[in-house]
């Protein structure tokens, strides 16, 4: 065997052992072997759960009165500003759970030029600021509606009705995050229309 024969052999030994050195170390040292880092490492974690908006976003006008189902109270109307913001939200849970979420364990912050707000969640009726709650329930996967629970499914749209302690003024920028404690939270930068008196219900994002 010529020198050159042995150099070509050594570098094909040398390409195996690196291809396939992990495959024949578990071989020998059994499975108990944890690796650490790279993809696999972050492929398993705890159950995650993604929100997204679902349909357009729209807003009420800060008067007392009826926003998809539910009563408004506020203390100092002014129909020139927004008073309130509704996000029908929906969820993507990982395939390595399959529990639902309860949307009431959901956190809601509002974010201003300069601050920002959390807000609690509430059951009363009226609804009073601030504060947050669910208003309709629905599915959209035909002929399975949502269920009468607050337990958010895969296949179920719920609408978040957001009721800051601050109303928001035309041209005002601000923005709404929702956190369900895991996974990606929901966040949307939103603008209040130059007009809102001219109509009670306002589009924020289509």
């Amino acid at each position: 065997m010529t020198v050159l024969e042995l150099l070509i052999l050594t570098g094909l030994f040398l390409i195996f052992i690196g291809l396939f050195g992990s495959t024949i170390f578990s071989a020998f040292f059994g499975s108990d072997a944890q690796m650490t880092g790279g993809i696999v490492s972050e492929s398993v974690r705890d159950e995650t759960t993604v929100i997204y908006t679902e349909g357009s976003i729209s807003g009420y006008e800060d008067i007392c009165g009826t926003f998809d189902g539910v009563e408004l109270y506020t203390e100092k109307p002014d129909s020139r500003k927004l008073g309130s913001i509704l996000l029908p939200v929906k969820t993507t849970i990982s395939s390595y759970t399959k529990n639902p979420v309860d949307v009431r364990s959901f956190t809601v912050t509002i974010y201003y030029s300069a601050s920002s707000e959390t807000l609690p969640y509430s059951e009363k009726n009226p609804l009073e600021k601030p504060s947050w709650t669910v208003a309709e329930k629905s599915g959209y996967i035909p002929l399975q509606d949502a269920d009468d629970d607050y337990l958010i499914e895969p296949n179920e749209i719920f609408d978040i009705l957001v009721y800051p302690g601050s109303s928001l003024s035309s041209g005002a920028n601000f923005g709404v995050e929702i956190s369900s404690g895991t996974g990606m939270s929901l966040k949307e930068k939103l603008t209040v229309p130059p007009q809102i008196n001219s109509q009670k219900v306002v589009i924020l994002k289509p």
